[in-house]
């Protein structure tokens, strides 16, 4: 499925933008506890909420 794809790539882009950050941790936390295609959706959700308030350093980032 493409969205489960897409989601574990900014997954991992996010969890090297919070590093160091404990309240992105725990946001990333959130988005990957739950399981479905009903938690899918809201994970796509929230991640593209992430995607927009971190949209110059996903602009930055490297493809693929």
């Amino acid at each position: 499925m493409r969205a489960a794809l897409h989601r574990q790539t900014l997954l991992r882009f996010f969890d090297l933008r919070f590093k160091k950050s404990p309240e992105g941790q725990k946001r990333l936390m959130a988005i990957r506890a739950g399981s479905g295609d009903a938690d899918l959706v809201q994970d796509v959700s929230d991640l593209l909420l992430l995607c927009s308030e971190h949209a110059e350093a996903l602009r930055k980032a490297p493809r693929g």
